[in-house]
């Protein structure tokens, strides 16, 4: 298993200075969210939250994190985030949904981008469309959590 400390480090080399649609760097993302899961029991959720976005949004495949010591659980957790082209959204959340701890992670990604919005300089009415998508997003999650 990865550490958390390595997690960080491929994150931070997955990433670089690339920034998300806020104009927050993904590495303080990832960070952040990987702050709301720490405090979970499971030893992979700090490393999975760090990872979530490595191979969606950075420079990083599956092949180099099998190359890092990605196990098949963490590469299974990353998979369950890692959004497909052209996948449609409610398929990407239903898979996030189906493994318990993906969903703890995707909660805590959604509450990242409305603590995100909150605090960005992002002007109206963008913002108030970007909290409107996350909110949807979030009921969407929560309703394929509550029908498993």
């Amino acid at each position: 298993m990865i550490s958390i400390d390595e997690a960080d480090a491929l994150a931070e080399r997955a990433h670089d200075d690339d920034r998300n649609k806020f104009g927050v760097l993904f590495i303080d993302h990832v960070r952040s969210v990987a702050d709301h899961v720490r405090s979970d029991p499971d030893p992979y959720a700090v490393p999975a939250a760090l990872l979530h976005d490595t191979v969606e949004n950075g420079r990083i495949g599956w092949d180099d994190l099998r190359a890092a010591g990605a196990d098949d659980r963490l590469i299974a957790v990353v998979d369950a985030l890692t959004a497909r082209e052209g996948e449609p959204e409610a398929v990407y959340l239903s898979r996030c949904a189906d493994d318990p701890l993906a969903l703890r992670i995707k909660r805590a990604d959604i509450r990242d981008k409305f603590d995100t919005v909150e605090h960005s300089p992002v002007p109206e009415p963008r913002r108030a469309e970007l909290v409107s998508q996350a909110k949807r997003r979030m009921n969407l999650l929560e309703s394929f959590a509550t029908a498993r």
